[in-house]
């Protein structure tokens, strides 16, 4: 029976060796400041913690020239997403494993400007892929959508809006981050962690308005993949910890007993 013992220990110790990377991506902390002086170099701190980190800044602001370089802590940033309508920059730039605790978003322009700022960071954030994709909206609209596609397990839906209306309201299952009034960025999420599918990020301002934006999927550590091409669901981590308990179980019945132990 030294077969069916050795199986049965290799499954119960992937059982209990499951990376616990599956657990879902969660945001560490938001902030954001909307009034600056005009200036090529804005700075406004950010206090990250947590594992497996991932800090995004996102940005509005209209300048000739665009953006000279964004840091956290001293580290580059690197840009994710822009989007650009003549002198007006709607842009995420993102940084991995940026460095624990308070320290400064140092961002800087071409020419002098005063963006309208939010960094949010995140932690059980693949740290190799941390995004599956991006996108950018613009619209004219009272009810507004960006349409993002996942094809991992509890991926994480975000957005940077720069809305022109005099309110934004959240619709459907999208949650604002820090809402502010007229003229101002905003990240939005999603309000629960996604699946392998498309996925629509919505909110609602009054009396319409011009929009500008751009948007992301988070992958979280591991990013699990759909099972197949074809299938629209993909396997959960109770699901994967059900196949080991299954395989579990048939080794050790009296039938696979027998089986392994034939011709001993």
């Amino acid at each position: 029976m030294k077969i069916t013992k050795i199986l049965l220990i290799l499954f119960v110790f992937f059982a209990l060796s499951v990376d616990p990377s599956f657990a879902a991506v969660s945001i560490d902390a938001s902030s954001g400041v909307d009034t600056w002086p005009v200036t090529t170099v804005t700075t406004h701190s950010h206090t990250t913690a947590g594992s497996n980190r991932l800090l995004l800044v996102g940005a509005y602001f209209g300048g000739a020239g665009g953006v000279s370089s964004v840091t956290y802590g001293g580290q580059s940033m690197t840009l994710l997403k822009s989007y650009v309508s003549g002198t007006d920059y709607t842009v995420i730039y993102y940084l991995v494993a940026p460095p624990v605790g308070a320290n400064n978003v140092v961002f800087t322009t071409v020419s002098s400007t005063n963006p309208q700022l939010r960094a949010l960071s995140f932690n059980g954030v693949d740290q190799s892929t941390p995004f599956e994709g991006d996108t950018s909206y613009s619209a004219s609209c009272s009810s507004c959508t960006i349409t993002v596609v996942s094809t991992a397990v509890d991926s994480w839906a975000i957005g940077y809006v720069r809305n022109t209306s005099a309110n934004m309201t959240s619709r459907g299952t999208t949650v604002i981050l820090d809402p502010v009034s007229a003229g101002n960025g905003n990240f939005i999420r999603s309000a629960s962690t996604i699946g392998a599918v498309s996925n629509n990020l919505e909110w609602t301002q009054t009396g319409g308005g011009l929009v500008y934006s751009v948007g992301a999927v988070i992958s979280p550590v591991g990013n699990i993949p759909i099972v197949s091409s074809t299938s629209t669901t993909p396997m959960s981590h109770d699901e994967y910890l059900f196949v080991i308990m299954i395989f579990i179980v048939l080794l050790s019945t009296p039938f696979w007993r027998f089986l392994f132990s034939w011709g001993k």
